[in-house]
């Protein structure tokens, strides 16, 4: 039998036996099928409640009046705050929004207004420190500014200017408009610049491809780790624990042959594992959507199947190399807490380049494409939006292969040095240490 056969023997039989293993088949298939549909409702069901609290939440919002405006002036900025229906008579923010119609908005986003005060901005950010006080003080707006103090830290700050801004912006259009009219001029003759429609001409494939250029490399990349972290130590410090390697140590073959059949098993769990929470994730996203949309969001999804194709050498080649990583390091831990505790830190040094590799302006280029992991997630990248670039592709891939068979040299090594007075490796072939 050949040395790439035995491998292979010795692949299937490593595979069997960790799909038989209870934990094995959680981490590797039960989990990447469960996890992503419970968190992403878990996640939607979050959002909706936070969403909601949100707009039914009772902002409270001081206003110091400037010295010598008019009073309907300020009875009118009063009214826009509160979102009253006669603060505005622009179409869109009249009686048909304003009036308590759940179709503005404004019914679900209650603002209370104090009884306003004198000064400027030392009383209100006084007023906005007191215990009672209230989220945010609007300091007299003018013709040449005004100042809305809040605290972003501290209560519902943040909510209460996303919740004001708007209710301003309509006010000072209205009156725009209405010194215009005014003046005996047309609606728009103020208007410099006007810009009707936008019109975004990004396909939907491109759109999907776009959007997943960000997600898929780094979720690639940890789901790669995941599938890889319980086989690779159940195979090394799992069978020093279990005794179960000293049947290993009598097959007749070279104890390399051995250990490249373990590489190869654990990096088919692991490329096990990055298929099912794809899969489970495209559903899952699917079906959110499916349910935004039903919600009345205008939403479409095309998932790139052709990028996905190009993909698959590559993710293999990864798996291969992070499967013959993990072997280098948890081949030295006696048990199966020392297997953990030596790949845990070493998943930082998979996660970093990951998150730096998801740069938006970070291209893949030669020399990047020798990167470790960032050649990866750059070059994922640029398939799922379509860029054709064979020869950093190819310089990754090469890249790869080679720390992946340096990481198996590695690996080997370790394995064959003495423990226990006795070495658990040995290179002759048929001959157990």
């Amino acid at each position: 039998m050949s040395p790439f056969s035995a491998s292979l023997r010795i692949a299937h039989a490593e595979l069997l036996s960790s799909l038989r293993d209870r934990m094995t088949m959680v981490y590797a298939v039960l989990l990447p099928l469960a996890l992503y549909p419970v968190l992403l409702f878990v996640v939607l069901q979050v959002f909706l409640v936070v969403r909601g609290r949100e707009q039914h939440a009772l902002v409270r919002v001081g206003l110091i009046e400037s010295s010598g405006a008019a009073p309907a002036g300020q009875e009118r900025l009063a009214d826009a705050l509160r979102g009253d229906a006669n603060s505005g008579s622009r179409p869109g923010t009249g009686p048909d929004v304003d009036s308590g119609s759940t179709s503005g908005g404004r019914a679900l986003e209650p603002v209370e207004l104090l009884a306003p005060r004198q000064g400027g901005e030392v009383e209100a950010r006084a007023w906005l420190a007191e215990e009672d006080g209230p989220d945010a003080v609007l300091v007299g707006p003018r013709a040449e500014g005004g100042v809305l103090v809040f605290d972003s830290t501290k209560g519902k700050g943040e909510l209460a200017v996303r919740r004001l801004l708007p209710r301003l912006e309509d006010l000072a259009e209205d009156l725009r408009q209405e010194g215009a009219r005014d003046a005996g001029l047309g609606a728009d003759a103020l208007d410099a610049l006007i810009v009707e429609a936008r019109r975004d001409l990004a396909p939907q494939e491109d759109k999907a491809a776009f959007l997943l250029s960000f997600l898929l490399p780094m979720l690639m990349v940890m789901m790669t780790l995941s599938g890889a972290f319980y086989p690779a130590i159940d195979a090394t410090a799992g069978e020093r624990e279990r005794g179960t390697h000293d049947t290993t140590l009598l097959l007749p073959v070279a104890r390399s042959t051995v250990l490249q059949g373990k590489i190869l098993a654990v990096a088919a769990l692991a490329m096990l594992a990055t298929l099912l929470n794809v899969l489970a994730m495209g559903l899952s996203v699917g079906h959110l959507l499916g349910m935004l949309k039903g919600g009345g969001a205008d939403l479409q999804f095309e998932v790139p199947w052709t990028a996905f194709v190009a993909i698959a050498p590559l993710a293999l080649l990864f798996a291969f190399f992070v499967a013959a990583t993990m072997m280098v390091f948890a081949s030295r831990a006696k048990t199966f807490k020392e297997g953990q505790a030596a790949l845990g830190p070493l998943q930082l040094f998979f996660y970093l380049p990951a998150m730096a590799g998801a740069l938006p302006g970070l291209a893949l280029t030669p020399a990047l494409a020798c990167v470790p992991v960032v050649n990866v997630v750059l070059a994922v990248r640029d398939l799922l939006k379509g860029r054709v670039a064979p020869l950093e592709y190819a310089l990754a891939a090469a890249s790869l292969l080679v720390l992946a068979l340096l990481a198996v040299r590695g690996a080997t090594w370790f394995l064959q040095r003495e423990e226990g007075g006795r070495p658990w490796f040995a290179f002759r072939r048929g001959k157990a240490a």
